[in-house]
C-alpha cells in the first residue's frame, strides 16, 4: 500500500483502488491481544478491479493489513 499512513479528519474516507490481482484490507486486533480498536470500519474482502472506500468517524490511528499478500500493511491516522 502507498502511502504507508494516510492522515485525515474524523468523518473522513480513505480508498483502495484494487488491482486485477484480489487484495484485502484487514483491520487487526490491537498489538495487546485487545479487539479492534473502537470505531475501526468494517474489513474490505478479497477484491479486484475496483475501488473501495471506508470512513473513520472517530479520532485515532487505525492500523491494517493485506492478509493475501506478506507484508503489505499500513495505517490511517484519523485526527
Amino acid at each position: 500500500f502507498s502511502p504507508f499512513a494516510v492522515v485525515i479528519r474524523r468523518g473522513e474516507s480513505v480508498a483502495w483502488a484494487f488491482p486485477r490481482e484480489a487484495h484485502n484490507v484487514i483491520f487487526p486486533k490491537r498489538p495487546d491481544g485487545q479487539p479492534r480498536i473502537a470505531g475501526s470500519p468494517t474489513d474490505i474482502l478479497p477484491t479486484t478491479d475496483r475501488v473501495v472506500a471506508r470512513r473513520f468517524d472517530a479520532a485515532g490511528t487505525y492500523p491494517y493489513d493485506c492478509t493475501l499478500h506478506e507484508g503489505m500493511r499500513g495505517e490511517v491516522v484519523v485526527e
